[in-house]
């Protein structure tokens, strides 16, 4: 399971009306089995991501999944399973990232893009060495038949 997160102070700040109680935003991922974080997360980020939700998909070539998510200071991260960043991210699109990244084939390249779009409407795509084939819609018309049908 993955998915952005704050510190505990999150709730003394709620009780505090009117102090500025400063929290870390985190990006945390653990075992779907027994709830138990990862070795490497929580992995600290520089703002808000409460409007959106990471993505996860192979960004970087070597057929495992990555994390992905943007926050509100405008960086995109890609965080490996063992929660190290990965080379050249995280990405800064200079605005705040609005909504969850999205990824697949946009191109036809065979290649795995990421796309973000931020508050104040830009959409920015970044492409990689990602494979698709870890992905539940890895391109536009989602499977290699092209039929837009999505098939679990």
């Amino acid at each position: 399971m993955v998915s952005a997160a704050t510190d505990t102070r999150l709730f003394g700040a709620s009780m505090r009306g009117g102090q500025v109680i400063p929290v870390q935003h985190v990006v945390s991922a653990s075992n779907a089995k027994t709830g138990a974080y990862l070795p490497a997360f929580p992995r600290l980020t520089e703002d808000w991501m409460s409007l959106t939700a990471p993505v996860v998909a192979d960004v970087n070539g070597d057929g495992k999944p990555e994390v992905v998510i943007g926050n509100g200071d405008g960086h995109v991260h890609a965080f490996s399973q063992d929660g190290s960043e990965l080379a050249g991210w995280p990405k800064y699109v200079g605005h705040w990232v609005q909504a969850s990244a999205a990824a697949g084939d946009i191109n036809g390249d065979h290649k795995v893009d990421v796309t973000v779009a931020t508050r104040s409407g830009f959409v920015f795509v970044f492409s990689t060495t990602g494979l698709p084939s870890g992905l539940d819609w890895p391109s536009t018309r989602g499977n290699l038949a092209n039929t837009g049908v999505f098939v679990p």
